[in-house]
């Protein structure tokens, strides 16, 4: 009986840090005191949805650092095209590598690195001590690390992707895909390229040369004369371009993959965290090792007993058709509770994400608007709803209560 196989599961920190930024930025969450708050939200629901999915034994996170890398010594125009973060990212990334503190899973970043070299290092160190290893990340970049026993996993998509996902997806396998790279370049990187050459062009080189070295080898039988000539014109610079995208698997990174052993959450520094600065409701609970302290049973308790016992008839509207038949409902009882769910208290920076209508006691209606996070669901877009139920809440012959 053969034994099981360790699975580390090695997340791309930076990536989802702008992922969850840019997810959450319209609706501009803060708590009490102004301190932005929605990337961190975003990100702390990406991290324990790792947890709660795959319940990984072994997992760590990358970062970048804000310093050059070795990418910039030898192409110091690396990422030239890129603009500073905004403030309120800046702002956010201390409490986002605190969640990480919280969840006591391994942080990991590196002078002169990239996130992406230290994930590929420890998938290399981790791949030769027989680990399984997912790359969690929604980054192409990480394609080349792809192997029988490394794979890709974007839990916001949740999808996976193995060499056989990568080779139908870009046409080359997982090793050939810093090929295509060096010829197509990177605009998002400011990776030059070849001129003239793009994704398409470079797959189709690379399948039937079978990789870079070989294209640059070959020009003497590619039929187009513009493209023998840019090849020929760059050959150097495609070089530069696949040493640029290759991702490093060499580090010297301390310690070992033991230490990357996932346990307990650190509860107390959770309850700070997260109910006392950030004023997030609804994460402590999901920790994991959480157990409630008596005040929080009481509490719980007390929301958990309604008064009156009654039956609860709670939709969430999702389509026109659904958000019209509301409106009848509504009209025709001649008066409903009505409230707005913004992202913020204070009206000159709010922006509304649902509105909540009930015309009876145990029945009321949602209709999300602005919610950007994995599980907010389909939503009709705001100036649709506003359209339909602006006669409604401008109607002087039904009465509205606040």
């Amino acid at each position: 009986m053969t034994e099981e196989k360790k699975e580390i599961y090695l997340i791309d920190g930076s990536g989802y840090m702008f992922r969850a930024y840019y997810g959450t930025m319209r609706q501009r969450l803060s708590n009490s005191k102004g301190v932005p708050t929605g990337g961190t939200l975003a990100f702390a629901r990406m991290l324990l949805k790792v947890i709660r999915e795959r319940a990984p034994e072994y997992v760590a996170i990358a970062f970048d650092r804000p310093e050059p890398t070795f990418r910039h010594e030898i192409y110091p125009a690396y990422k030239g095209n890129r603009d500073a973060a905004p403030e309120d990212l800046v702002e956010q990334i201390p409490y986002m590598h605190r969640v990480v503190e919280v969840l006591r899973i391994p942080l990991l970043v590196q002078v002169g690195a990239e996130a992406d070299d230290i994930i590929g290092t420890l998938a290399a160190r981790a791949e030769t001590e027989d680990y399984e290893v997912v790359l969690v990340t929604a980054d192409k970049d990480f394609a080349q690390l792809v192997t029988e026993n490394v794979r890709i996993w974007d839990p916001m998509k949740d999808e996976e992707m193995g060499p056989a996902e990568i080779e139908a997806k870009w046409g080359v396998p997982p090793e050939k895909f810093v090929d295509i790279q060096a010829l197509m370049g990177d605009t998002a990187d400011n990776i030059p390229g070849v001129p003239g050459i793009g994704e398409k062009t470079a797959v189709a080189l690379i399948q039937q040369f079978g990789g870079l070295e070989e294209v640059l080898a070959s020009t003497d039988q590619i039929k187009r004369p513009k493209q023998r000539e840019n090849i020929e014109e760059n050959v150097e610079m495609a070089k530069l371009s696949r040493q640029l995208c290759t991702i490093k698997r060499d580090l010297a990174l301390e310690g070992d993959l033991e230490s990357c052993r996932l346990g307990d959450a650190d509860i107390e520094a959770g309850r700070k965290l997260f109910l006392e600065e950030l004023e997030f409701k609804n994460i402590v609970e999901q920790l994991p090792g959480y157990s409630a302290t008596e005040a929080e049973e009481a509490a719980a308790e007390e929301a958990a007993t309604p008064a009156v016992e009654e039956e609860r008839d709670y939709h969430v509207i999702r389509t026109q058709e659904d958000l019209r038949s509301m409106i009848a409902e509504l009209e025709k009882a001649g008066r409903f509770a009505f409230d707005l769910e913004t992202t913020s208290l204070d009206p000159m920076q709010a922006h509304i994400v649902g509105f909540s209508f009930s015309a009876a006691a145990g029945r009321a209606f949602y209709v999300p608007v602005g919610h950007e996070t994995m599980d907010s669901g389909p939503q009709l877009a705001l100036e649709d709803v506003l359209r339909e139920v602006s006669p409604l809440l401008e109607s002087t012959q039904i009465e509205k209560i606040g």
